[in-house]
């Protein structure tokens, strides 16, 4: 078997393990950039999903490795094992999401860690983040709306918000409002993003400080 046979054949055989890893990648934020990590998060996953489909196979994977390392990996299992490694990142996923593993670690008094150590991932996966007041640097507005999608690709950092009422910085005055917006920032700017419903203020739903409704054009 040349060089070449043998990259396409461990690329095929670690399949499993490499849709594993990009859906993880892709659903949390904790990206795995670095080759070699990436490889042996996908060794470990392709392991795990062959060994849950070696049980129910006479050829396995692990039979293999149990072997004289005569390789017979079969199409089939490759593609079950395919499946189980992408039932299994989704659990991965909802416990990385869910922070699952931090809050059993705090519950058993191991660590005192709650998040990813990427805070902007952390805010925008919180389930109470949802009206946000958002002060780019040196912008003479600020806007107030509620959060839709966010991303983090390293480079740049979105927001993508609905219901949103755009103010003036200076006056603190009510401009006007829009139904959705998108802002990009680069990973370096300066912002400051205020959450909570309290950022919703009288002005902008039309009501006065006696409590009384205001007409609007």
């Amino acid at each position: 078997m040349t060089l070449t046979e043998i990259t396409y054949s461990a690329l095929f055989v670690f399949l499993p393990g490499i849709v594993g890893v990009l859906l993880i990648n892709l659903l949390t934020s904790s990206k795995v950039y670095d080759a070699k990590v990436f490889f042996l998060y996908s060794y470990i996953i392709s392991l795990i999903s062959y060994s849950i489909i070696g049980l129910f196979m006479k050829q396995g994977f692990i039979k293999f490795l149990a072997s004289n390392g005569e390789f017979k990996i079969l199409p089939k299992e490759i593609l079950l094992s395919t499946g189980v490694s992408i039932i299994l990142s989704v659990i991965v996923v909802y416990v990385i999401n869910k922070k699952l593993a931090f809050t059993g670690a705090m519950k058993m008094k191991l660590s005192n860690k709650y998040g990813s150590g990427d805070v902007w991932f952390d805010v925008f996966n919180d389930e109470k983040t949802k009206w946000i007041t958002l002060r780019p640097q040196n912008s003479i507005q600020y806007f107030v709306g509620q959060v839709e999608q966010f991303s983090d690709d390293g480079e740049m950092r979105e927001l993508y918000l609905h219901d949103v009422a755009i103010y003036d910085t200076d006056t603190e005055k009510y401009l006007y409002s829009q139904m959705k917006m998108y802002f990009s920032f680069p990973i370096d700017t300066e912002l400051t993003i205020e959450i909570g419903e309290f950022t919703i203020d009288n002005r902008r739903k039309g009501v006065s400080e006696n409590g009384e409704e205001n007409d609007r054009e």
